[in-house]
């Protein structure tokens, strides 16, 4: 059990490739970031003490470091889609890309419009990785270099802006800087690499200069847990490690990691691996007799198992009735339809592209109007944006200036466009479409201040916020 070097060839960032997996050794990556998705049948990733259970429409991350092995459920085997990124190649583009670990699983608690968010998410993630796999499969392994580190880069954008946007602004809406994610990143950086010394959270007040309060409330923006126990599960992975690779004795081993006495790696292994040091280490010897490597498919062979995978788990529908429920999907689906009908009948100048809805904001479901006191219907918005999302089709709001002053939700509209860049991120909002439209002129100038508003929130491209007189 031991490092395993990834072959990239001559200067190549990404690698991808498709075979059959049933018992697959343990081992790990050092400075390489690899994904999983299978394609037919079931799979089990064992990362340190976590099990991920993977079917098709499914994928993880195996962390830079991190021993792991890839166990099929099913007999015959897993055919599994691998990619794997040579962080080295990044170092200048993202910081600290190394000890970055991205999450597989959501964090409890979750709001449903963050579950809802990360189905998105999940869309995206796995079309890329398709498209890396399927790519560099056509070219016989090798495309070239500039596509290559354009995948590359396109999975770590992915993994680092979607993925911790998710979880750290929408998981409990809480905004946070990126100057804050650069210092939890530094402090885990820090920890990292020297789990193994003693170190403690004053070594840490030290280096940002921040003070002991701070720094507890700053943590629990970022983990679930506390910072001893961060430290804590750092030691026992890098324990683990040496356990694996060396013939060290358990004393030496808890000095090695960090631990002041064997005693205390005794008791906190068996806590989280659920098994005594020396136990582990031999199941995992035992588990390496019986293993024996992944088989590469063939060039065909991969191209039919991708072609089929595209099908059954790519095509919009599927994908829909898997990640959401599926009455849900085909009612949203037929009113995003239905909205773009009646919209091109009013008014057949609108310019709406094939790829494009329109999402009518002031009218309809998007409006809760027999209540008291009028407001949007966020989480009906939500639904249709995660599904405009999942289809990658580019949404048009359409809202009518008119609705917003009568039923006195021009505050409202601004605080939905919070809430929508919480959830979606700020790159989309900007990216999305806006049709504002005013009944006279009259209102257009009236409305001058809200305008300016509105566009500071959206972006000010022309490009990206449309004003119509009816």
């Amino acid at each position: 059990m031991h490092e395993q070097k990834v072959d990239f060839g001559s200067g190549y960032p990404t690698n991808a490739s498709v075979c059959l997996v049933k018992h697959a050794p343990i081992h790990w990556h050092n400075h390489v970031l690899e994904v999983v998705f299978p394609l037919e049948g079931s799979l089990e990733v064992t990362q340190n003490h976590e099990v991920f259970s993977l079917s098709p429409g499914d994928f993880c991350f195996i962390n830079a470091g991190c021993p792991h092995r890839l166990t099929a459920v099913e007999p015959n085997g897993c055919i599994l889609a691998t990619v794997h990124v040579q962080l080295l190649n990044y170092e200048t583009e993202f910081d600290n890309i190394h000890h970055i670990a991205f999450r597989n699983q959501p964090l409890e608690d979750m709001s449903s419009d963050f579950k809802l968010s990360r189905a998105a998410f999940e869309r995206r993630m796995l079309d890329a990785l398709f498209q890396c796999v399927s790519q560099q499969a056509e070219l016989l392994q090798r495309t070239d270099l500039e596509t290559a580190y354009a995948q590359g880069s396109r999975l770590l954008s992915l993994a680092i802006g979607d993925f911790f946007e998710l979880y750290y602004k929408v998981g409990k809406y809480w905004f946070i800087s990126d100057y804050q994610f650069q210092r939890f990143h530094r402090t885990v950086r820090f920890v990292r690499e020297n789990c193994q010394n003693k170190i403690s959270v004053g070594d840490i007040l030290e280096r940002e200069l921040i003070s002991k309060t701070y720094f507890s409330q700053f943590w629990a923006k970022f983990s679930n847990q506390p910072f001893s126990e961060f430290l804590l599960m750092q030691r026992l992975a890098f324990a683990e490690k040496l356990l694996l690779s060396t013939e060290l004795s358990l004393e030496e081993v808890s000095r090695e990691s960090g631990f002041s006495a064997a005693r205390y790696l005794y008791k906190y292994f068996l806590k989280c691996y659920h098994c005594k040091p020396l136990t582990y280490k031999k199941k995992c010897l035992d588990y390496q007799k019986t293993s024996e490597k992944p088989a590469l498919l063939s060039m065909r062979e991969a191209k039919e198992a991708l072609v089929r995978f595209q099908k059954t788990y790519l095509a919009p529908n599927a994908f829909l009735s898997k990640r959401l429920d599926e009455q849900c999907a085909l009612e949203r689906y037929q009113e995003l339809g239905e909205q773009k009908r009646q919209a091109l009948q009013k008014n057949s100048a609108l310019d709406l592209e094939q790829d494009s809805v329109l999402l009518d904001l002031t009218q309809g479901k998007c409006l809760r109007l027999g209540e008291e006191k009028p407001s949007f219907n966020r989480d009906h918005i939500v639904e249709l944006l995660t599904l405009v999302e999942l289809l990658d089709v580019i949404p048009h709001f359409h809202i009518s200036y008119m609705a917003l002053k009568e039923n006195e939700l021009k505050g409202d509209f601004l605080e939905l466009l919070d809430f929508l860049e919480e959830i979606f991120g700020v790159q989309r909002l900007k990216s999305w479409q806006y049709w504002l439209t005013f009944d006279t002129p009259v209102q257009q100038a009236e409305a001058a201040g809200y305008l300016e508003r509105v566009r500071t929130k959206v972006g000010y491209s022309s490009a990206h916020l449309s004003i119509h007189l009816t």
